[in-house]
């Protein structure tokens, strides 16, 4: 996913936006799959392995991209369809 964030030149400005958004955002995920493998770990059964799995920063960190990325793609299009002022749908 981080392709995707690359791909386009960014401003700095898109890249600050990006950088306060992640930073509002990873402590939410991380809180969230710190929960999910809480939970995970509490319901698992004694003599079941538990299943391997990247480090609880690195998924919060691509999840938190991830929905980023998601999110901007999602302002872009909407911002696409926005309704212009009369004066400029008549040119």
């Amino acid at each position: 996913m981080q392709r995707v964030l690359n791909a386009v030149a960014a401003t700095p400005l898109d890249r600050v936006k990006f950088s306060l958004a992640f930073g509002a955002a990873f402590p939410l995920f991380l809180a969230a799959e710190g929960l999910q493998r809480l939970l995970d770990h509490a319901t698992a059964e004694a003599d079941a392995p538990l299943r391997d799995r990247r480090s609880v920063f690195a998924e919060a960190r691509e999840n938190a991209s991830i929905a980023i990325s998601y999110a901007l793609m999602a302002r872009t299009t909407l911002q696409g369809f926005a309704r212009r002022p009369r004066s400029e749908r008549l040119l």
